[in-house]
């Protein structure tokens, strides 16, 4: 089959994983995959989109055959995730999330391709736990992962090294952790990132709590700080 993969931003963390590395997959499976190509759907047999950036009734008014997807849809992109013919997603929580939406969902593990590097292992004063991810997500870690960094802070000496895009989004200040129990270090995203900062690790973390949009009503609420 011959698909085409658009972006507007093909440098952010998502677009290297939904349409760079799945590109390169299509074509090891012996498909054809075009980056990019925002005039010509009539030579394509599927378009996928970064959410985003579709506009599905366009395309399908245009080229009424043609098979459209979104990748990563969001809560801000639900008529695109409606509009679609699949969605690509991220885990089984992000499927049931818009499965009402649209019942074809694919589950694409959006993990990006790195060199392999070998973990560094060296006496520490502390324990580095990591997390890599969005700002949005660590907005809502106050309820969860935060209170449990604390706690395990009192009983070991760690620290949490937070990689995120600190330079577009701002640094992360709501619901951190203490930083008596445990220091957090906010560490900037970039495609090397991976290789920079995973090697000396120890433990990582996935925060699984729905984020917090709406940071400022949740400060005016008292919900955390």
């Amino acid at each position: 089959m011959n698909f085409v993969l658009n972006t507007a931003h093909p440098d952010s963390a998502a677009a290297l994983v939904c349409i760079q590395g799945l590109a390169r997959q299509l074509l090891a499976q012996g498909h054809q995959a075009t980056i990019n190509d925002w005039n010509n759907y009539g030579r394509y047999d599927v378009a996928i989109f970064m959410a985003a950036d579709a506009d599905c009734a366009a395309v399908r008014a245009a080229h009424p055959k043609i098979i459209i997807g979104v990748a990563d849809p969001k809560p801000s992109t639900e008529r695109q995730a409606r509009e679609a013919d699949f969605c690509i997603v991220s885990s089984i929580e992000q499927r049931e999330v818009f499965m009402p939406l649209n019942r074809n969902q694919f589950i694409y593990y959006m993990i990006p391709d790195f060199e392999a590097t070998p973990v560094r292992h060296a006496a520490k004063e502390r324990h580095r736990i990591v997390y890599h991810g969005n700002k949005v997500h660590l907005n809502g870690a106050y309820h969860g992962l935060v209170p449990a960094l604390n706690e395990l802070g009192r009983k070991y000496p760690i620290q949490f090294d937070v990689i995120y895009n600190i330079e577009a989004l701002g640094r992360w200040t709501m619901g951190r952790p203490d930083a008596g129990l445990c220091p957090t270090r906010d560490l900037q995203w970039h495609p090397d990132c991976y290789k920079t900062y995973f090697a000396d690790a120890d433990i990582g973390v996935v925060q699984n709590l729905m984020p917090w949009r709406q940071e400022g009503l949740v400060r005016r609420l008292g919900v955390v700080s």
